[in-house]
């Protein structure tokens, strides 16, 4: 049991971990691209894009880049980090959810309120 609880807290971890670094480098090319006088041509944004870890994505817009990033369902995006580390939380919820015998004084009320299931 502890051993899967450790297990979905590494990959929660991993998964934040990639979700915080595609928002931070998305952040700085878009801070470059705005602070730029002229546009930044597609070449900057395929790049950004291969290192997003999109391989041969031909994304040569900001706002194309942004989106699939943020939100794309057919690579890395934040997006779908976010949700693979909701998996790996709830995973450690249910695998660490007490299912022994309830004891409570007697005459105490029942302990259907708690978050651990009483048999």
């Amino acid at each position: 049991m502890l051993s899967r609880a450790a297990t979905s807290l590494a990959l929660l971890g991993r998964h934040l971990e990639r979700a915080d670094h595609l928002a931070r480098i998305l952040g700085v090319h878009v801070a470059l691209s705005l602070d730029r006088t002229d546009e930044p041509g597609t070449e900057f944004w395929v790049r950004f894009m291969e290192l997003a870890g999109w391989r041969g994505s031909d994304t040569g817009r900001r706002d194309q880049a942004v989106e699939m990033v943020v939100a794309g369902t057919l690579g890395p995006s934040v997006r779908s980090s976010i949700a693979s580390a909701r998996l790996a939380a709830q995973a450690v919820r249910r695998s660490t959810r007490f299912t022994g015998a309830c004891r409570r004084p007697s005459g105490s009320p029942t302990c259907t309120g708690f978050s651990w299931t009483c048999r």
